[in-house]
């Protein structure tokens, strides 16, 4: 993230009751240091040095090594912050006290829904992380699937999560996510590679029905949209993003609030969320510069 920041500094949404309650219930971004944004204690320094050498320490080719690591630890964090905020349940569950019956409810009902779609979802995660364990530890890349777009300056918007698409960029529907059984998984990471910059999809072959459908859709989208495409999907489903603080401020702001209530709206349970989300709303934002397209483990 060095590459997109200011003195040290990248704008990222930090969700908490304070920020919450300055904003009326949405976040603002905020400048944060690069050494603490994103940054999760999933791996000791010694097996995270060795782990994630091959994407570090060296220019990122989008190998298939490379593209499972990327996928590997948007996964890990995933885990993590799942499970850090099941640990919390017992003192959301306490948020009810000293207030009125008919708000404890409320509050009660809210918790329930909550924790019902925490543990579905830390339920999934688990199983994506037993896949990845086991190919890491076999060093078998062989199913590595991914679909890469490189840019000419490094992504104004940086992520790194992993998700159940549920719709493509064209509105269609892919899986129901409330459905038992196992579902598809990907990976996202933009990223500075060295030389170019890097959006990186991952998944496995087994997944290939849902996740090549949703690449697919984005892949027809021309160089000049693929930007907006992007930031559609980072500011609808991840909260992990962090922001060039040139590239946010100078944003008009009309399109800074049409962001802002993205993520206000995605990560609200009780709002009415889109029926497409990631079809174009024709809000003008900067072009990226795409230097290339390609995929990796299939044509």
């Amino acid at each position: 993230m060095n590459h997109i920041a200011r003195n040290g500094h990248v704008y990222a949404f930090i969700p908490t009751i304070e920020n919450l309650s300055k904003n009326a219930g949405k976040l603002d971004p905020v400048l944060v240091g690069v050494r603490s944004a994103s940054t999760f204690t999933g791996f000791c320094s010694v097996h995270d040095d060795a782990i994630f050498a091959p994407v570090e320490k060296v220019p990122f080719t989008a190998s298939p090594e490379q593209c499972f690591l990327l996928g590997y630890r948007a996964m890990a964090r995933e885990r993590y912050t799942k499970e850090s905020s099941a640990r919390m349940s017992p003192f959301r569950r306490l948020a009810d006290r000293g207030k009125g019956v008919g708000r404890q409810i409320e509050v009660q009902t809210l918790n329930q829904l909550f924790e019902y779609g925490l543990a579905a979802g830390l339920r999934d995660t688990l199983a994506q992380m037993e896949g990845y364990a086991s190919r890491l530890m076999a060093g078998d890349y062989g199913d590595i699937r991914a679909y890469v777009i490189e840019t000419v300056d490094p992504p104004p918007v940086m992520c790194s999560a992993g998700w159940l698409p549920s719709s493509d960029f064209d509105g269609n529907e892919l899986q129901d996510i409330a459905a038992p059984e196992r579902l598809a998984a990907m990976t996202v990471t933009s990223m500075w590679g060295g030389v170019r910059g890097a959006v990186v999809f991952q998944w496995f072959a087994e997944d290939d029905d849902v996740c090549r459908r949703f690449v697919d859709s984005l892949d027809r989208i021309d160089d000049t949209g693929v930007g907006a495409a992007l930031v559609r999907l980072m500011f609808e489903h991840f909260e992990n993003v962090h922001i060039s603080p040139d590239w946010w401020e100078a944003l008009p702001g009309l399109a800074k609030a049409a962001l802002v209530d993205r993520m206000a709206r995605s990560a609200n349970m009780f709002a009415k969320q889109l029926d497409k989300p990631l079809v174009d709303d024709s809000l003008e934002l900067p072009e990226w510069k795409i230097a290339g397209r390609f995929t990796v483990g299939y044509k």
